[in-house]
């Protein structure tokens, strides 16, 4: 982009802001304004100057506006017109703002902000569509947090309260790295007030999505507490940082354990703790990975646990070579079913067969039916994709397994999990072998597991397992023509898509396609 024509860009963006402030018109206002609507992201980066806009977009503006007609002639003079005007990122940003708009619990966040946050979440590209809005909600969240922290003089001091005033204030006008400065220039200042002002610029570094800066930061403050043993020390953190991240689904958190698994590789002092670190880094790769649509992460993930099984020897560890083995059959896997082709998953099977191995039933079972289940999972992938039926059958044997230390009474949700993943086999099985009795097992298996699978206890869940069985009476219908089938079907397809229709378009999307099915059957 030439100098002048970004010149343009940013005096135009002066001229729209100024003239909507004086109307007092939000963005979204604005945004209505036009039609079709650009969006309130798409116009918040036209007034920063960020964004290319075409002559067609101008004249929109300058007649909504009533601004100068000089605009257009300068615009058409520059030849600034982008090839593509409204990106898929514009449009995924438009898409969180709306969610926003119709939740209910959402924090109140300035426009400014929310629309940068919202702008940074949909860069991540995530795979699912609720994960990237609980991501954009826990940045509201912290930011909404870190304004109450301004307000609460009862909690802080006057001085320490005027900083967050300040840093919220900033916050709201999207200026989220001159807010970070304010943090960082206060905590040079105000030592007494060194605990509260750590954890304000670790919350400023979520909302300004700077996971880089918030492990610089925690590494830095756990040198300051001079721990006797530093490696140790930062891998109990990493664990707070990744579990928080699996376990809330907070991609943030994860990328901050990335790194400060990186830095614990560089502390590393024996083969055994990088191995450790090794480990470390590929699961939090391998979780983030399995959450975003590109494969990067995931085949790093693989790379850490290959380098990690190099340091840590089997024979010197055997139960943590294992472990590093089941998770280089999962980071296989999850690439093996985006992939096309069966290698990657013919090394996942290899992998978890090699830890069970060591994970034997007698010296860890729990750890041997997982492994036994993860086994299942890729040999059933593997079977879909080849003739016959020897890794489907394959799959069973490993399911039944796991299923003898997964006993409900023991692990009641692992063990429905189990029975949905061997019904989901068993009901290819049968397709395949055209047997009305592997049809029995499926949903005798898939019953069995509704027991736990409760939809007032995990409602998505049972979801999905109503959906299965649906599409199992489905795939039986074309046997049996059971005339009962296609209605019990659809019947089950419609309670599904009620939880669906609250929790994931992607879901939803394939349930009505099912329910289509059904009813054409019907018809």
């Amino acid at each position: 982009m030439p100098k002048v024509a970004q010149d343009v860009r940013v005096e135009f963006g002066r001229a729209v802001k100024r003239a909507r402030s004086l109307k007092g018109w939000t963005l979204d206002r604005l945004a209505n304004e036009i039609t079709p609507s650009p969006g309130k992201s798409f116009l918040s980066n036209v007034e920063k100057g960020h964004r290319s806009i075409s002559p067609v977009t101008v004249g929109k503006l300058i007649a909504a506006l009533k601004l100068d007609e000089v605009w257009i002639d300068r615009f058409l003079l520059e030849d600034v017109s982008p090839e593509d005007e409204i990106t898929p990122q514009d449009r995924a940003t438009e898409t969180l703002l709306a969610q926003v708009a119709a939740d209910a619990t959402a924090p109140p966040t300035a426009e400014a902000l929310l629309i940068g946050l919202a702008a940074d979440v949909s860069a991540k590209h995530f795979s699912d569509p609720l994960a990237a809005y609980h991501e954009l909600k826990s940045f509201l969240d912290e930011a909404a947090s870190l304004k109450a922290m301004g307000q609460l003089p009862s909690n802080t001091s006057d001085q320490l309260q005027m900083i967050l005033q300040r840093v919220s204030a900033l916050n709201d006008e999207d200026q989220r790295e001159e807010a970070a400065e304010v943090l960082e220039q206060a905590i040079l200042r105000n030592q007494a007030e060194a605990e509260a002002l750590y954890h304000a610029a670790l919350q400023q570094d979520r909302v300004r999505n700077k996971p880089e800066a918030a492990a610089q930061r925690v590494l830095a403050r756990l040198r300051l507490e001079g721990p006797e043993d530093l490696f140790e020390a930062l891998g109990e953190t990493f664990k707070e940082w990744y579990e928080r991240g699996r376990d809330k689904g907070l991609s943030f958190d994860l990328e901050v354990a990335i790194r400060l698994a990186r830095d614990g590789l560089a502390l590393a002092r024996t083969a055994t703790q990088r191995g450790a670190a090794q480990n470390d880094l590929g699961m939090a790769l391998a979780v983030l990975g399995s959450r975003e649509t590109g494969n990067e992460r995931l085949t790093e993930a693989v790379a850490a646990y290959r380098l990690a099984l190099q340091d840590a020897p089997r024979k010197a560890e055997p139960l943590n070579w294992a472990m590093t083995q089941n998770n280089l059959g999962n980071a296989l896997a999850e690439l093996g079913v985006r992939e096309t082709g069966t290698e990657r998953l013919i090394e996942a099977v290899a992998a978890y067969r090699l830890a069970l191995q060591e994970w034997r039933r007698e010296i860890v079972p729990q750890n041997w039916a997982m492994t036994q289940n993860n086994l299942g999972t890729a040999l059933t992938v593997l079977g879909q994709r080849e003739t016959g039926t020897e890794r489907l059958t394959e799959a069973v044997t490993a399911y039944r397994l796991a299923l003898q230390e997964w006993r409900r009474e023991v692990v009641p949700l692992d063990w429905a999990m189990t029975l949905t993943n061997m019904g989901a086999t068993l009901s290819e099985l049968a397709k395949r072998e055209q047997d009305p009795t592997r049809f029995a097992e499926a949903l005798a298996a898939y019953d069995l597991a509704l027991q736990e699978l409760r939809r007032e206890v995990v409602p998505f869940s049972w979801a999905q397992t109503f959906e299965n069985i649906a599409l199992t009476e489905l795939k039986l219908f074309a046997l049996t023509a059971d005339p009962a089938l296609p209605q019990q079907a659809l019947e089950r397809l419609l309670a599904a898509r009620e939880v669906y229709a609250e929790a994931s378009p992607y879901h939803l999307a394939k349930c009505d396609a099912a329910i289509a099915d059904a009813r054409a059957l019907l018809a």
